[in-house]
């Protein structure tokens, strides 16, 4: 019986397909409130938020292309320099910097700082 369940387990898992994160319920975050908490306890939020569907309401700070000329989103923070990193699926002529926005994805954590350079790390 236990070998039976698991091989079901394991094919139910693996013909699961992917998430559709359009779809999927999201924890609701402001972007200032998911930065904070990544800097304040970084392992707590990750628990809470990496590898989750979220979706962040924020002010766009910048919008840009990447190189495989995917859209860039980043959202404003409390700290001025870091950010909330998005790349979006489709590209989209409404997102302008100074507007607000909701944006739902999948959190990656945060990234790596470099002290010597002044950057702070963005959450992704």
């Amino acid at each position: 019986m236990l070998i039976i369940a698991a091989v079901a387990l394991g094919l139910y898992m693996y013909n699961k397909g992917p998430i559709n994160v359009k779809k999927a319920r999201a924890i609701h975050v402001a972007a200032a409130f998911l930065y904070t908490a990544f800097k304040k306890d970084s392992i707590a939020a990750n628990k809470k938020y990496t590898g989750k569907i979220v979706q962040v309401k924020g002010i766009v700070k910048e919008v840009s292309l990447n190189q495989q000329n995917e859209q860039v989103v980043l959202l404003r923070t409390a700290s001025g320099d870091a950010s909330i990193y998005t790349t979006l699926e489709e590209l989209n002529d409404l997102v302008k910097t100074g507007n607000p926005i909701n944006l739902k994805g999948i959190c990656s954590g945060i990234g790596g700082a470099d002290a010597d350079l002044g950057l702070k790390a963005d959450v992704y």
